[in-house]
């Protein structure tokens, strides 16, 4: 009975024994992951910090090529509007130029002379605003000079010719010059050249 008791006792001691064992061995797993767990955190932390001014100075530069970009996109643009403005201005050059030539080519026509010639003999020597006689000029009254020869896309004397409207005797009208450059298309007309010679 007695060596069943200290079998006994024995078998506890030796069960509380593996139970201490145990408890040490998960003690010190706990132990040393906890330890790995805050070497990681600290090992992280001193990456963090240490890198931190790097991150900063990547998004500054970032930022600042976004802005680069912006501000050369920009650039281009009014570039590319400035060309675009400075190409039409040479085409209004061009046209006026084309437009005043072919008009003093039309002028030189005798067809032209024959044209003043009839106005004179339907509305008279004199302006039909003032009644002056003196520095007397044909005024295309109901449509203009440049209007026709827009209208009808005349690009030469050989197409002014063929235009009956151009040579309609209705459509003019004898003006002094002070008159006659008071209208809107002889006003019009002088600033565009007055333009052209800046």
């Amino acid at each position: 009975m007695e060596n069943k008791e200290n079998d006994n006792d024995v078998m506890f001691g030796s069960w509380i024994a593996i139970a201490l064992i145990f408890i040490a061995v998960i003690g010190t797993t706990i132990s040393v992951f906890l330890a790995l767990f805050l070497l990681f955190c600290l090992v992280f932390g001193i990456y963090y910090f240490m890198t931190n001014d790097r991150r900063k100075l990547e998004r500054e530069n970032n930022r600042q090529e976004r802005l680069e970009s912006l501000e050369i996109a920009k650039y281009q643009r009014k570039l590319e509007q400035e060309r675009i403005l400075e190409e039409q201005e040479k085409a209004k050059e061009q046209e006026l130029h084309k437009y005043q030539q072919l008009r003093k080519d039309i002028e030189a026509m005798p067809e032209y002379e024959h044209w003043r010639q009839a106005v004179f003999k339907e509305r008279g020597r004199k302006c039909t605003r003032c009644g002056s006689t003196e520095n007397l000029e044909i005024d295309h009254r109901f449509k203009s000079f440049y209007a026709i020869i827009k209208e009808y896309g005349v690009t030469n004397t050989n197409q002014a010719y063929e235009c009956p409207v151009l040579w309609s005797v209705d459509n003019g009208a004898p003006l002094c010059k002070t008159h006659h450059d008071e209208t809107t298309s002889s006003i019009y007309r002088q600033l565009k050249m007055s333009i052209n010679k800046i």
